[in-house]
């Protein structure tokens, strides 16, 4: 046996165990305290990188069960618009058949006609002032389209469209797609006799142009003195020295003119963008038949539309109730990797303070062996 007290070797080894049970303790308390067993990459370096790729799929997930719901909602507005149309479509049925009894009269036919008129520009307004965040959902011209991200990785997208539908589509009428100022006030310029000279029409200023749509036959006639001037078999007009005349605000303009010319115009009241003019003419047993057939068919068209739209939504909510699942299953992965076992970190807690008090005990006593020297002298 020696004693040697200028290395205390047992007292080293004390001290290098103690502080090694005083760091785990100190990493167990980190864990019970953040709830993460991995709190840096050096922790768990394999371990960090699985957990936060794992975070990253279900946050992806998150978002794009967030865009199935807004989805969902544009589609929703797209359906009620729809079925407030259906109701106006079923009342357009109603008229038609109304103005097809016998006992109305000329006067109580244009009503219904009015109010018709006045029903199917309704539909136009309706559909043409849908929009989601903006977005139109009705075209009448082509169905409109939509991509939605329905989950984290490129390439799971979702489309689905609107069929066209409108006013026009529906045969209910026309809509006018540009303002007064570029909507011909007069057209169908007609050359009534061939060894004329060519006759134009142009707008000066259609938008005082307001009456409504009408024919005119136009003669080229003598003033009486050394002029000419048109007249539609009621008034007459002036022509100037440039050769134009003026009627109802809209500019007529002539070439080579001479007397005993004649030419047809056609005069459509000046119309602004988004104007509907109808489609739908009750004012004979004829019109009334061929408007039921068109207002049948345009209730057939919405209700396979509508019907339609209510597949898309099924699907979007099977997509939800997936990603509700796959959502679950990623976060208990990710939770079997980062999260920390309260029990088991406690439980090693207790073990690890039962050790750091032994082991400070212990330390004390190698400390203090060298002091025994002290007995040889």
């Amino acid at each position: 046996m020696s004693f040697r007290i200028a290395t205390n070797t047992n007292a080293a080894f004390s001290l290098s165990s103690l502080n090694k049970t005083s760091n785990e303790i100190g990493m167990r308390q980190m864990r019970l305290s953040t709830g993460s067993r991995i709190n840096a990459a050096g922790d768990d370096s394999a371990g960090f990188t699985i957990a936060n790729k794992l975070r990253a799929t279900s946050r992806g997930q998150a978002q794009a069960l967030s865009n199935i719901g807004d989805a969902k909602s544009m589609l929703a507005v797209a359906e009620g618009a729809r079925g407030a149309t259906l109701v106006i479509r079923q009342t357009l049925k109603e008229k038609a058949v109304q103005a097809g009894n016998f006992s109305m009269g000329t006067e109580e036919r244009a009503a219904i006609q009015s109010q018709v008129d006045a029903l199917a520009a309704e539909v136009g307004d309706i559909l043409g002032g849908v929009d989601f965040n903006g977005t139109a959902l009705f075209s009448d011209s082509e169905a409109t389209s939509f991509s939605f991200q329905v989950g984290d990785a490129s390439g799971d997208t979702f489309g689905t469209s609107i069929a066209q539908i409108g006013v026009s589509t529906l045969g209910l009428g026309t809509v006018a797609t540009a303002d007064a100022d570029s909507t011909a006030a007069v057209s169908n310029v007609t050359d009534d006799d061939a060894s004329s000279g060519t006759f134009a029409a142009a707008i000066a200023d259609q938008t005082t142009y307001t009456g409504a749509s009408r024919s005119a036959s136009f003669t080229v006639e003598s003033d009486g003195g050394s002029g000419l001037q048109l007249n539609d078999g009621t008034n007459t007009y002036a022509i100037d020295g440039s050769g134009e005349a003026v009627v109802d605000g809209v500019t007529i303009a002539l070439t080579d003119q001479a007397a005993g010319d004649s030419f047809d115009v056609a005069f459509g009241a000046a119309v602004s963008e988004g104007d509907v003019t109808g489609g739908l003419d009750l004012t004979d047993d004829t019109g009334v038949a061929s408007a039921l057939t068109t207002i049948d068919s345009a209730i057939s068209s919405v209700n396979r539309s509508a019907s339609s739209l209510g597949d898309v939504q099924n699907r979007l909510d099977f997509k939800a109730q997936n990603l509700e699942t796959s959502m679950n299953n990623y976060d208990a992965a990710r939770s079997r990797i980062e999260d920390a076992d309260f029990a088991k970190e406690q439980m090693e807690i207790v073990k690890l303070q039962i050790l750091q008090q032994t082991g400070s005990a212990m330390f004390a006593q190698a400390n203090a062996a060298p002091q025994s020297v002290l007995s040889f002298f």
